[in-house]
């Protein structure tokens, strides 16, 4: 999996925006890809003044993408 933030700006003040640390006004989401087909499973719309290291995020993110991968494809159970 690929976690991954970027900033995005917002023209006006919308809903769960924030100034980021770019002296912008938007979002800073964070989504989780698969490496091997760049298909996006999880994104999570965060304020622009979200942390870009954030743990609470790093694992709830990455949780949630792995709940969208089948039982069948994750292998023997333990």
């Amino acid at each position: 999996m690929d976690l991954d933030a970027t900033v995005i700006t917002s023209a006006s003040r919308k809903e769960g925006t924030a100034a980021t640390f770019k002296g912008t006004f938007g979002f800073h989401p964070l989504g989780d890809w698969f490496v091997n087909t760049g298909e996006s499973l999880t994104m999570e719309l965060r304020p622009g003044n979200a942390g870009a290291n954030t743990m609470e995020d790093h694992l709830r993110v990455p949780a949630a993408c792995l709940e969208q991968i089948p039982r069948s494809s994750q292998g023997p159970s333990r």
